[in-house]
């Protein structure tokens, strides 16, 4: 293996970071008023939530269109339960 090889595998790839919590404002200011509401309790769940199973059995009270836009949203934790529940 060459030396150029063995540094590439070891510097950390660069990738351009994700602001979520600007991500979520944003959302937040552009969408709907519903939509807004249900962001913030997402968010709220999110954060009193213990598990994901905990996460997964408040969000089933969505409606699916709120998580049709959550799955799409590309937050971690939400939109991976968002598709797992559409």
């Amino acid at each position: 293996m060459s030396y150029r090889r063995s540094i590439e595998q070891l510097k950390p790839v660069r990738t351009q970071k994700v602001d979520l919590q600007e991500k979520v404002q944003q959302i937040l200011l552009t969408e709907s008023t519903t939509f807004s509401t249900s962001m913030e309790n997402v968010i709220g769940s999110c954060f009193q939530a213990e598990s994901e199973k905990e996460l997964k059995s408040l969000m089933k009270t969505y409606s699916k269109d709120h998580l049709d836009q959550l799955a799409v949203l590309d937050i971690p934790m939400v939109s991976k339960m968002a598709k797992e529940l559409t």
